[in-house]
């Protein structure tokens, strides 16, 4: 009797400490990667599984893991800063999530106060504080790949690939049978323009774990943009066919628009926007159908679509950026096709939006000087240097320090080369213009190299143009009109 009864007691001991290691996680294994603090031990589980899920592209299930997570535990900061970042939300109710784990700063670990300060760096847009935030996780927890990895999605943000790639590199030394990490080595190598060498990261990660959507749809950007669209396409299929999100239909949509064929990436689209799960993947699919009309350059199609687009956000509340951008991006339209009237009728309207807005303090900041850099951008097409120079002194002067003004050196590359562009100073334009990593600018860079009588470099930069297959609305705007200059340079 002794005997069974000790043996009941070891078989309900071993059943405890097995649910428990479920609950908790192994100890050996958890000692490498940052802790969770939660009150609720299902609660940290979760979120700690979030960070794989998320990484793997699983969006939608990741946020229905924080929303039971929050459920369990609603003041949890990590599931709060994550559920805000990945949710879709509008720019207030994110803001309202990052307040709850900033509340609750004082009660989680060292390394979870940095890394919820990364966050709160990612939402005033300060890319140094970001990185020195991350870089003291790491500091706490060298072995965590999730953090590492992390640390090369933010150097990549920033436009820092070799940074990018040296954590995404590390996140795999830390595990070497973590695939995503190699994966994301060739997403990062992509776009350094190594693309033998990414295509190597995509295809040993997808041997490595076969049953990752991900995987297949970030190659079939690969084979897109290297103009092997079949392939692509193939890619894309095998997403979908293993349970791919959104993406994969969007993604296989851009091959049809690539191939020309606007109808069949339409009707990709339309199952896209139909599988999207928050207001963010519906706009991304709704800029995607506005693109395959200006391809047609069918001006009025896609203007109607960005209509609607403005009139979907509006609905929800929280969605005012992506009004606002329906309304510039329209009038940029306007003035590709030189109609200054609604070009400054929609440029007025946006910037007359821009103190209304329902916006973060940053954000609005941000704006105000946006609507500058619009208003110099519509100056200087219309004609009017002399206007367009003061603009691009009064956003030089909107910045409050020198670190400012790099960090928006984007926009002042852009609006300084379209202000030389306006007094025909065409090498200072192309030069300017040309830094731009965007294919609007990049466009009138041809223009000023045309206009100076370097027909070879403005062939080169139409012919970049008209091959890139990856999409976007810049990228369909102008690619009908470097079609045409690219065929007149070369009668």
């Amino acid at each position: 009797m002794m005997k069974q009864n000790l043996k009941n007691l070891i078989r309900i001991m071993v059943a405890f400490i097995t649910v428990t290691m479920m609950i908790m996680g192994c100890t050996t294994i958890d000692k490498k990667y940052m802790p969770i603090t939660s009150s609720s031990r299902k609660a940290k589980v979760l979120v700690f599984e979030v960070q794989a899920v998320l990484a793997d592209g699983y969006l939608a299930k990741a946020v229905d893991m924080l929303k039971q997570a929050l459920e369990l535990d609603s003041t949890c900061a990590m599931a709060n800063i994550w559920y805000g970042f990945n949710a879709g939300l509008g720019n207030i109710t994110r803001r309202e999530y990052f307040a709850k784990a900033e509340k609750n700063l004082s009660n989680v670990t060292e390394a979870e106060q940095h890394l919820i300060k990364s966050y709160l760096a990612y939402e005033k847009g300060s890319g140094e504080e970001i990185i020195n935030e991350l870089k003291a996780v790491v500091e706490l927890y060298p072995e965590d790949k999730y953090m590492l990895r992390l640390l090369a999605v933010r150097y990549y943000g920033l436009g820092q690939y070799e940074n990018a790639l040296e954590y995404a590199r590390k996140s795999f030394e830390a595990d070497t049978t973590y695939a995503t990490a190699l994966n994301y080595q060739g997403y990062v190598l992509f776009t350094m323009g190594k693309k033998d060498e990414a295509e190597k990261m995509y295809k040993k990660s997808i041997e490595m774990n076969p049953g990752v959507p991900l995987y297949y749809n970030n190659y079939g950007q690969l084979l897109r943009g290297a103009g092997r669209i079949d392939e692509a396409v193939e890619m894309h299929k095998k997403a979908i066919a293993i349970g791919s999100d959104y993406s994969g239909n969007l993604f296989l949509g851009h091959c049809y628009a690539a191939r020309g064929d606007y109808a069949l990436a339409r009707g990709n689209y339309s199952k896209a926007f139909d599988m999207s799960t928050s207001n963010v993947q519906k706009n991304t699919v709704s800029w995607s159908m506005a693109c395959t009309y200006l391809y047609e350059s069918n001006l009025a199609e896609a203007c109607a679509v960005l209509d609607k687009h403005a009139d979907f956000n509006r609905q929800p509340g929280n969605m005012d950026i992506e009004v606002i951008n329906s309304i510039v991006n329209k009038a940029f339209c306007h003035i590709l096709y030189n109609d200054m009237v609604n070009a400054e009728k929609y440029i007025n309207e946006a910037i007359g939006l821009v103190p209304t807005l329902n916006l973060t303090e940053t954000e609005r900041k941000n704006y105000e000087k946006y609507a500058i850099f619009w208003k110099g951008w519509l100056q200087a097409l219309s004609g009017k240097a002399g206007e367009a120079n003061k603009s691009l002194e009064e956003f030089k002067n909107s910045m409050k320090d020198e670190e400012e003004l790099n960090a928006m050196k984007y926009w002042r590359n852009n609006l300084q080369g379209i202000v030389a562009f306006s007094k025909k100073n065409w090498t200072e334009a192309a030069s300017f213009l040309s830094l731009a990593n965007s294919a609007v600018p990049y466009y009138y860079a041809g223009l000023a190299y045309q206009n100076a009588g370097d027909k070879e470099k403005a062939k080169e930069v139409f012919t970049k143009i008209v091959n890139n297959n990856l999409i976007g609305i810049q990228q369909a705007l102008v690619k009908p009109f470097a079609i045409s200059r690219l065929a007149e340079l070369s009668k």
